[in-house]
């Protein structure tokens, strides 16, 4: 089983979409690797759901040579959680589909601290922040942040400091703590007066909460934090979900008493308790983490595969319920991984692209290792179903033993010290690649599932590439001979 991003992207200057789509998997040494297929231009005139299943499936076709009933059983696509993606007659009608966890964590703190609008009859209203009467001290904050980096800009005068004020970015809420985080310091605000006097601008610094910049941004670290953890492709990730759900959660719970805390240098500092407008905005993002970061099945597999996290689910609001039922998947992917595997191989063979390009490139070929058998009459019919049945009933024995001793298994005391870390170990990998002997159909499953990503930042980083290869002196290149060039990037090194 092979894990998948993809996600959409829209040059400014062309004004031309690109489909982007990345292959993950862990090899027999289990390494971690990626592939991106393709950064090609989107074919069809619109991003509807049934446009973006055929631009994936064409990509994906010359490079996983099965049929196709095959291929949609061994593919996991993660993807942002637009409309366009699930549905009938989309990816999720045809592959299992997870949602990007960076994507949820966004939607949560969007809606809360960033402005939306509504359209009323057929009129868009003016942006306006929806809880700006729970919090106003923390939204005049944001406001009048904005506006001291825009009049230090258009003042020409944001040259003169350093470190920069930082202008948010208004498509990621990450943008949002990068612009209030470069207001932050002890002093920082001292010497953004003394900047803005000599320009004559002070009232824009004057009317700046110090204290209250400090203690939005502190909140907001955490999910920094989170979202970098979640967002690497170099290493497993799906594992850290649950884990990362339910520590935001907490992160959400007002401080209402003072409380010693670590700082970004590790130093223990008092923390005051939280100010009115925090704690509303606390309640207001916990609010939405609840029904919009819900965890998936994948999500509970993959957690028990991590043997420091397997005995604390019930810590990361994961019930009785769902943890007998994510035993029972891990079961069920035992089931289907144990009497045979994929073999992934690479081939070089040239690949004409979708516009009738003769370069070579590497092609990844996926084939089956599990072939039909042949029998030549009645009684060879028999007796294979009957050898059929054995190895079955032989084989669901082996995997619930197996299981058995996996989730009895007992930490050594190196293991227990990493319990003792904030976050999970990620040395999954390497655990696994030292347990193959004692849990060999386990270790095959987790192969599959730890090569699933919890976000599509690998497609992200895709497009950043594209963006800068598509520069204003190079804007003629063509949409294939974009595809190209980020397809040897990506392949020629590996």
């Amino acid at each position: 089983m092979i894990g998948a991003t993809t996600d959409l992207w829209t040059d400014d200057d062309s004004k031309k979409s690109y489909i982007s789509v990345t292959l993950h998997r862990i090899d027999e040494y289990f390494r971690l690797h990626d592939r991106t297929l393709a950064i090609r231009e989107f074919d069809g005139e619109s991003h509807t759901t049934p446009n973006i299943l055929a631009n994936f499936n064409d990509i994906i076709e010359p490079f996983i040579t099965l049929d196709d009933e095959i291929r949609t059983n061994l593919i996991v696509v993660n993807t942002d959680n637009a409309s366009n993606n699930g549905g009938a007659g989309g990816l999720e009608s045809k592959y299992m589909r997870i949602s990007c966890v960076d994507h949820k964590v966004d939607t949560c703190i969007s809606y809360v601290l960033k402005k939306r609008t509504r359209e009323i009859n057929g009129v868009r209203l003016a942006t306006f922040y929806e809880f700006e009467e729970e919090a106003p001290l923390v939204f005049n904050q944001i406001t009048n942040c904005k506006k001291a980096v825009t009049v230090a800009k258009q003042g020409g005068f944001h040259k003169n400091i350093l470190p920069k004020l930082q202008q948010e970015i208004v498509t990621r809420w990450y943008g949002l703590y990068i612009m209030l985080n470069s207001f932050k310091g002890k002093d920082r605000l001292s010497e953004l007066m003394d900047t803005f006097k000599v320009w004559k601008r002070p009232q824009f610094i004057a009317c700046l909460d110090g204290e209250l910049n400090s203690e939005l941004v502190r909140f907001l670290y955490v999910f920094k934090q989170g979202t970098l953890a979640l967002e690497a492709f170099k290493k497993p990730t799906l594992h850290l979900v649950a884990f990362w759900r339910q520590k935001l959660l907490s992160h959400c719970e007002p401080i209402r008493e003072t409380v010693m805390q670590e700082d970004d240098n590790g130093v223990e500092v008092e923390l005051p308790p939280d100010s009115d407008d925090i704690i509303a905005i606390k309640r207001r993002i916990h609010e939405q983490i609840l029904p919009k970061f819900i965890l998936e099945p994948l999500h509970i597999v993959a957690a028990l595969l991590d043997s420091r996290q397997k005995h604390r689910l019930h810590r990361m609001g994961i019930n009785e319920t769902q943890v007998t039922q994510g035993k029972s998947d891990l079961a069920t992917l035992m089931l289907k991984v144990g009497p045979g595997r994929t073999h992934v191989s690479a081939s070089r063979r040239p690949i004409s692209s979708r516009q009738g390009s003769k370069s070579k490139k590497c092609k990844t070929v996926i084939r089956s290792e599990v072939g039909p058998s042949i029998c030549s009459d009645d009684e060879s019919d028999v007796n294979s179903e009957d050898d059929a049945a054995q190895k079955q009933s032989a084989t669901c024995i082996a995997i619930d033993k197996e299981l058995l001793d996996y989730m009895t298994l007992k930490l050594t005391p190196d293991e227990k010290k990493q319990n003792e870390n904030d976050t999970p170990s990620s040395g999954l990998l390497s655990w696994w690649r030292g347990r193959i002997v004692a849990f060999p159909i386990l270790a095959r499953v987790a192969r599959c599932v730890l090569a699933y990503l919890a976000t599509s930042a690998k497609s992200e980083c895709n497009f950043s590439d594209a963006g800068n290869t598509l520069t204003h002196k190079r804007n003629q290149l063509s949409p294939n001979t974009v595809n190209t060039l980020l397809f040897m990037r990506s392949n020629i090194a590996k």
